[in-house]
């Protein structure tokens, strides 16, 4: 494996950094690039041309990108290294192929970038399902054939070929590596031949294309990826289907696709959302489903509702966590992938975690209104951080900011141990979603008065 081709500038920059590429400029095939890349609210990579060159500011997307003249890496900065990064990406994803990195810390992620990387898993567990027989199932098919297979699809005979004995409509079930399961992959490796790869694996990944192409028809995956449900004859496929998301998404295939060879490509991971699935996957990890629930994007539209009484909006904490056995007490956790250790929390994060510690607060069971709010840390020692409103009645809503040292709580979850990391979540849920026990207030006892009556005057 080997990094950038010869002769290109290659810079490595920080999340939310930013580099000036002195002499430097983009060329006309650029242009699509930095149109995907300025998509969403605040764009992937914002990159600018100057007159003393080209400046690119990173934001939560981390991996690689590369222009014509030059190629940019933006490194995790609040997740640990590129390693921590693919045991997060790992976990977060369920992917049992990245379970061997952490025994192979000879992995060069300076040389080898993280589309090589995952192009290189992806070809690997391809050549696996090759070596075992790719997987195949009765599809329904309706052709026209010389002779009948099948049944004879009277309809379609009459009305488009009357008359003709040469050539009759069958409708019939055959057996065919055109699949689903194998038409993500094929998708996949179509999006991944295209990129400028090392030649070793460019060599590899093209064989690879052409042979499951051969067999499955490739298009961008987004229709495969929501039918294919996994069951005992496909189990297998999972690692694989999972790489080959990760290859699609990094590199938005929808217009590597096209065909031809491209010089400039995009492979990126969105930390929020990662980070998100991360927290989820923790905190179903480490909380006993004997005692919680964890629910993840819960819509609810119970919340914000007209004067009349119809939904208005909905609201979708990360996380819901429902304490058993009823389930009614619930405390939402927000994950925010943000350098919450170098500035104060934002305003409209405080109120968006201050409307779900306000709508799914369990009043009547003397519990007060809360909601965590969780961060990726830079130190294993950040201290939490409380935050209140008072009401009228003097009862208040807290919200609790908690740092997550994000390679701590790796090392915790692979070892299974419970450190400091995992107790300060554990901590957090025992302490807001635990039932408070308050005295029943007993009346003193009536006082029986004595009145005495005396004669005279």
């Amino acid at each position: 494996m080997t990094g950038p081709r010869p002769g290109i500038l290659c810079r490595t920059v920080a999340e939310w950094q930013s580099i000036l590429l002195e002499g430097c400029s983009l060329s006309p095939g650029d242009l699509p690039l930095l149109r995907t890349l300025a998509s969403g609210e605040e764009g992937r990579l914002v990159v600018e041309e100057m007159k003393r060159g080209v400046r690119v500011s990173a934001t939560s997307w981390v991996g690689v990108v590369r222009f014509q003249q030059f190629e940019i890496r933006v490194v995790p900065k609040l997740a640990g290294d590129a390693l921590d990064l693919l045991q997060m990406i790992r976990f977060a994803s369920g992917l049992e192929t990245l379970r061997r990195l952490p025994s192979c810390r000879d992995v060069d992620t300076s040389k080898c970038g993280l589309l090589e990387l995952f192009v290189l898993l992806l070809a690997e567990q391809c050549e696996r399902l090759v070596r075992n027989g790719l997987l195949a199932d009765y599809v329904h098919q309706n052709e026209w054939l010389g002779v009948v297979r099948g049944r004879i699809d009277v309809r379609r005979q009459v009305t488009e070929r009357f008359g003709r004995c040469d050539q009759v409509a069958c409708s019939h079930d055959d057996r065919r590596h055109d699949i689903g399961e194998n038409r993500l992959l094929t998708a996949a490796l179509q999006a991944a031949r295209r990129c400028p790869l090392p030649p070793a694996l460019g060599q590899r990944v093209s064989l690879l294309a052409d042979l499951f192409g051969d067999v499955a028809g490739g298009d961008d995956g987004r229709p495969v990826r929501r039918a294919v449900e996994y069951h005992r004859l496909n189990e297998h496929y999972r690692d694989a289907h999972v790489l080959a998301n990760l290859v699609i998404d990094g590199l938005g295939a929808g217009d590597l696709l096209s065909g031809g060879r491209v010089n400039s490509y995009a492979f990126l991971f969105d930390m929020n959302s990662l980070f998100e699935r991360f927290v989820w996957r923790a905190c179903h990890r480490l909380l006993s489903p004997h005692q919680f629930r964890v629910r993840y994007q819960l819509a609810d539209d119970s919340v914000i509702r007209e004067a009349g009484g119809r939904p208005y909006g909905r609201v979708i904490p990360d996380l819901v966590v429902e304490r058993a056995p009823t389930f009614e007490v619930r405390l939402p956790i927000d994950a925010k992938y943000k350098a919450y250790d170098d500035r104060h929390v934002a305003n409209s994060d405080i109120y968006q975690a201050f409307v779900y510690a306000q709508a799914y607060g369990e009043a009547k069971n003397h519990i007060r209104d809360a909601a965590v709010l969780l961060y990726p840390s830079q130190q294993a020692t950040s201290e939490p951080l409380r935050l209140r409103v008072r009401r009228a009645d003097n009862t208040f809503a807290e919200i609790l900011v908690l740092g997550w040292h994000v390679p701590s709580v790796l090392n915790e979850l692979q070892t299974g141990k419970h450190g400091p990391q995992s107790q300060r979540l554990l901590e957090a849920v025992e302490r807001y979603t635990k039932p408070v026990v308050v005295p029943a207030v007993t009346s003193p006892p009536p006082v029986t008065a004595v009145v005495g009556l005396s004669s005279g005057g």
